[in-house]
């Protein structure tokens, strides 16, 4: 299958990338500086900008759109916006035209909003904040009656080598760490290898559509995850107060670290048993 992968360099799309030529799928990946892709991965795969890709492709799988890990000032949140639903819109457009039959794009379970204690599936309704209207722009934005679209709501994505954990553990490692606000809001994560898994599995499998919720089968709260973190971090310093120098984490994304979003997948079983980290 030849796909194309939008930010196929990001922290999520440079494993997928990997993954996908490991699994014998021919790869164009869509970037804004293509001469990145060849330094980053080798002569395989191919690289594209947005306003040049190929004449004929079977899927996409987008994962375009400005890093979160930035000061949410009044302009960069327009740029959260625009540069997802415009990446998107580009290249739904594009897959519609030149005979594509499968559309996975990223959205995030911030479609959710805040919810405190309550259990959010696919099928709840969409919250009222920031995040949330990104991600009902982003979603509509990819809606098509000539694709297959399934839109992988990607809950916080763990792994070491960056992501929200990449952020955190130095801070933990200077003996710094603390909990973020009271610590009892939900986090609804997912490994990087299991997302990766997530969206191959959409990308090859006919009976994925709609919206798919990528986190892990159970949500924990943020205190309980960070007492599982000494396991990633030789230096390590449980800091009792509420205020800590994690601060600086909530600066840059103050709604998803400190509102709760408690997501688990309906149906879909046989994704289920791809997802096999615990934390």
């Amino acid at each position: 299958m030849h796909v194309l992968v939008s930010g196929g360099t990001g922290f999520i799309g440079k494993p997928l990338v990997e993954r996908l030529l490991a699994l014998g799928h021919s790869v164009t990946v869509v970037s804004r500086t293509p001469a990145k892709v060849g330094r980053m991965f080798g002569d395989k795969p191919a690289a594209c900008s947005i306003d040049a890709l190929p004449d004929a492709f079977d899927g996409v799988i987008n994962l375009a759109g400005a890093s979160l890990d930035q000061r949410w000032t009044s302009k960069y949140k327009k740029v959260l916006v625009e540069s997802r639903v415009r990446a998107t819109e580009t290249l739904r457009k594009a897959a519609e035209e030149r005979g594509a039959t499968a559309f996975i794009s990223s959205s995030a379970i911030g479609y959710y909003g805040d919810r405190g204690e309550e259990a959010c599936t696919e099928d709840s309704a969409p919250g009222s904040d920031f995040l949330a209207d990104i991600c009902i722009q982003w979603e509509a934005a990819a809606a098509s009656d000539k694709l297959r679209v399934a839109l992988v709501r990607t809950g916080v994505v763990l792994h070491h080598s960056g992501g929200a954990l990449g952020a955190m553990l130095p801070i933990f490692k200077w003996f710094l760490g603390g909990r973020l606000g009271s610590g009892r809001q939900y986090w609804s994560w997912i490994h990087l290898d299991d997302i990766v898994r997530l969206f191959i599995w959409a990308l090859e499998n006919d009976d994925a559509y709609a919206a798919l919720n990528g986190s892990a089968p159970t949500s924990s709260r943020t205190a309980s995850s960070q007492r599982r973190w000494p396991r990633l971090s030789t230096a390590w310093f449980r800091c009792r107060s509420r205020v800590s120098p994690c601060v600086y984490c909530t600066v840059r994304w103050p709604t998803c670290c400190l509102t709760g979003r408690r997501c688990f997948r309906h149906g879909h079983d046989r994704w289920a048993s791809l997802s096999t980290t615990t934390l």
